[in-house]
């Protein structure tokens, strides 16, 4: 009996000190890593029905670390704003990179105004995180069939929105975004 409980209790000490092992090995979780930046205009945007959005984006540019850029040809905004004034947003994005290839963005993502965001950016002003908004972050899903960019398929990306401004008549706004992949920590 006492032979039969100490073998229990050598094993039950492997497995702990096993789990233990696994645990310490994921410690930190995953980590971001910076791979780029997408700017582009802000053509037009306005409430559809209800609380619902839309808007039209177009004309910029998006470049990678990891060499080349393109440029985007038109963005589509599908959103709606929440009772407390949250944006809730989903857009689709075709980019023609510099090797002649397309990439398609689609991307959701959601940002937690200040108390006063609505009045400054009808004002016009350029905001960000700290300056208008408390959040703007997207989550970005991005396909193409170039050999260049391929990596981008299987790559999860955030987007950390830095500058959104309204547009003026003609004069387009502005939205941009640092880029980054979210990769496992060793």
């Amino acid at each position: 009996m006492i032979f039969k409980n100490l073998i229990k209790i050598l094993v039950f000490g492997i497995l702990l000190n096993g789990a233990s092992v696994f645990a310490d090995g994921h410690k930190t979780g995953p980590t971001l890593k910076e791979i780029g930046e997408i700017k582009f205009d802000l053509i037009h945007t306005s409430m559809t029905e209800g609380s619902r959005i839309t808007g039209r984006f177009g004309n910029g540019s998006i470049t990678f670390t990891r060499g080349g850029g393109g440029v985007l040809d038109e963005c589509v905004e599908d959103g709606y704003v929440k009772k407390n004034g949250t944006i809730d947003f989903i857009l689709w994005c075709h980019v023609s990179l510099d090797d002649e290839k397309t990439l398609m963005i689609k991307y959701a993502g959601i940002i937690v105004g200040e108390g006063n965001m609505y009045d400054r950016l009808s004002q016009l002003e350029v905001l960000g995180p700290g300056n208008g908004m408390d959040v703007w972050f997207s989550e970005m899903k991005m396909l193409t069939g170039s050999e260049k960019y391929a990596w981008l398929n299987d790559a999860m990306i955030v987007g950390e929105g830095i500058a959104l401004q309204m547009p003026d008549g003609d004069k387009p706004g502005i939205v941009h975004y640092k880029l980054y992949e979210l990769v496992h920590s060793k």
